[in-house]
Parts: C-alpha cells; structure tokens; sequence
C-alpha cells in the first residue's frame, strides 16, 4: 500500500491537496460505498445515530472488556489445558495397555474386544442409533462438569467397589 500522507518536507498545504485528495481518493476507492454511509452516521443525519454510535462503542469495550485475559481467566485457561493434556495421557496410557495386552495375552485380547463389539451390537439393537448418538453427544458435553464436579468420580468408584465385592462373594 502505498503512502497516504506525503512527507512534511514537501508538504505545500495549497499546491498538494489536490494531489494529497486524490491519492486519498484512489486509495480508498474499494470503501466508497462503506465511507459514504459511515459519513451519515458521524454527522448524524438521523436523531438516534448518536445512539447507535454509543451502542456500537459501547458493545466494543465491553467485548473487549469480557475477553481481558486477566490472571484469574489465565488459571482456568492453564487448569483446562493441563486436563485437556491429562486426558490425552490417560488416552495413550489406556491405549497403550490395550497393545500390550494385546501383544502379551492374545487370548484375552480376543475375547475382551469380542464382548466389546457384542455389548455394543446389542445396545444398538436396542436402542435407535439417533438416541444413541443423543446419549454419546450429551454424555460427552457433561463430561468435564461431571469430572470437574466429582460426579464421575463418584459413580465410577461406587461401581469398582460393586465389582470387587460381587467377584469376592463368587470366590467365597
């Protein structure tokens, strides 16, 4: 882009603003249309343009204002990238296992991923896939206010416990 004003050096008010409006002109002939209806507002060719003009900049600073990163938005935004990375570990770990597994005890592998696809396959001819994708999208929407508020944590542990004591009661 070319410059607008030209130095002050051999600025001549009278002999260049012809040239220095023209310049002007040429520049900004892609926003003839945008600066000829901007222009009503700043004279205020209507009552309430002053109102919206208020409005507009009011709406601006307060966006800019509510996006501020200030320190207490700063640790939250750390808190979620530290899960978000935490959830990611526990991903690769939990995949990781699974290869091991898989490479180890292939046997146990097989049958693990069978009654896997056989649960799944069962749900889903119970359930109509639509609902299913309705339960997965809600399930994963709530599931950081579910973890964030021990929920999950809660309800996961209640049902290990069950686990263990009815495995306990069958070797008894």
């Amino acid at each position: 882009m070319t410059e607008i004003v030209p130095d002050s050096s051999d600025y001549n008010a009278e002999a260049n603003l012809e040239q220095l409006s023209e310049k002007v002109k040429k520049q900004l002939f892609r926003w003839r249309q945008l600066m000829v209806f901007l222009h009503k507002f700043f004279i205020w060719e209507q009552q309430y343009y002053p109102i919206v003009l208020n409005a507009i900049v009011g709406v601006v600073f307060c966006s800019i204002w509510i996006c501020d990163s200030s320190s207490t938005q700063e640790k939250v935004y750390n808190d979620i990238c530290t899960e978000l990375a935490l959830g990611w570990v526990t991903l690769l770990s939990a995949w990781n296992s699974w290869q091991k597994i898989k490479d180890s005890k292939p046997k146990v592998y097989f049958i693990g991923f069978l009654t896997t696809l056989l649960v799944f396959a069962w749900i889903g001819n119970l359930i109509n896939n639509l609902f299913l994708a309705y339960l997965m999208t809600t399930f994963i929407v709530l599931f950081p206010g579910l973890k964030h508020h021990g929920i999950l944590q809660k309800y996961v542990g209640e049902c290990i416990r069950m686990a263990q004591n009815s495995i306990s009661k069958k070797k008894k």
